[in-house]
């Protein structure tokens, strides 16, 4: 972990982007080496600060009487086909997975 106050010299306002890229880089919350769009290493601070947040966010829905579901990460794509209307804006972004570590091609 970095020591000490550390500056930049981005214009937050003029470049938001690199600006917040600084901060993730500089407070070790996120490794950004590997550039794959959604597959970021979150390191130990940013793990810890998402865990107590999860819980607070968890509780505070549970007393308010709502119920825990958890969803796929990953889905065939004729599942994903079968909601297209709703995701028709997620297109460009989905990660498309055809075939297993062990090269097997998938459906």
């Amino acid at each position: 972990m970095t020591k000490g106050k550390v500056t930049f010299n981005i214009n937050k306002t003029k470049n938001f982007s690199e600006w917040y890229t600084e901060i993730v880089k500089k407070a070790e919350l996120g490794d950004l080496r590997y550039n794959v769009k959604g597959f970021v290493i979150f390191q130990p601070w940013s793990v810890l600060s998402m865990e107590k947040m999860y819980d607070y966010f968890e509780e505070s829905l549970q007393l308010k009487g709502h119920k825990p579901y958890w969803y796929p990460a990953v889905i065939p794509e004729k599942n994903f086909l079968m909601e297209k209307n709703h995701v028709k804006g997620f297109a460009p972004q989905v990660f498309w997975i055809t075939e297993t570590g062990a090269g097997e091609k998938l459906e």
